[in-house]
């Protein structure tokens, strides 16, 4: 990502989010995306295969499966706290959110 758009980002967030509480809120609600995705990430492939249905037979099921394995795999990098962070919503130390 670039700094320009970096930039950009932490300046749309800025004006949308302006008070910490809303900031939290932000923080919670992507948070809450994020943990949701987690859950379909563990529990769909067994899922899919106790109903016996094949993730290729479905157009982009199987796609939509990968996608979420890449966000469980961001998520233990560390790498989405990092880009919260740069948009404005990253933890600065004053609180948990």
């Amino acid at each position: 990502m670039s700094d320009e758009t970096r930039r950009t980002l932490r300046t749309v967030v800025q004006a949308v989010i302006t008070s910490d509480e809303n900031r939290r809120t932000a923080r919670t609600v992507v948070q809450a995306v994020i943990t949701i995705l987690l859950w379909l990430a563990a529990y769909l492939p067994g899922l899919l295969d106790q109903l016996g249905i094949d993730p290729v037979s479905v157009p982009g099921l199987a796609l939509f499966v990968a996608l979420l394995g890449v966000v469980a795999r961001a998520s233990q990098s560390g790498v989405l706290d990092k880009a919260l962070t740069v948009i404005g919503l990253g933890k600065d130390g004053r609180h948990e959110a």
